[in-house]
């Protein structure tokens, strides 16, 4: 028999995991950024000192990407999870957590796109 949790578990589940994790994902843009701007200040060709450096900057732009696109969606799950409603959060917990994983999975593209053109440059 496959039990699917409730809505409610979701929203809860899903707050509880971003409570314990969002320390860390805050820290790796800026770990990311960091590491891209030194290879960019040691890299041996003007080349791929800058692609290093857009990798840097896309990596940095992660951060500003989370806190204006990401957050409202966030603290409107947890909105919806202090409410108590449990109807509300019934018709609206998984929509939001679905609109959370979309923009999650843009922020990765993000960082994705960084890694490939730092490969590609890297590579030559």
């Amino acid at each position: 028999m496959n039990i699917i949790p409730a809505a409610t578990d979701r929203v809860n589940l899903f707050c509880a995991h971003f409570e314990s994790s969002k320390k860390l994902f805050a820290s790796l843009g800026l770990i990311g950024s960091v590491a891209y701007g030194t290879a960019a200040y040691y890299a041996p060709t003007d080349r791929l000192q800058m692609a290093m450096g857009v990798c840097s900057g896309l990596t940095l732009a992660i951060i500003p990407y989370t806190v204006a696109v990401i957050l409202p969606t966030v603290k409107a799950i947890f909105a919806l999870k202090t409410s108590g409603d449990v109807a509300k959060v019934d018709a609206e917990g998984d929509k939001l957590i679905d609109k959370w994983a979309k923009l999650t999975l843009s922020r990765m593209l993000i960082a994705v796109i960084s890694l490939l053109i730092a490969l590609k440059e890297i590579a030559e």
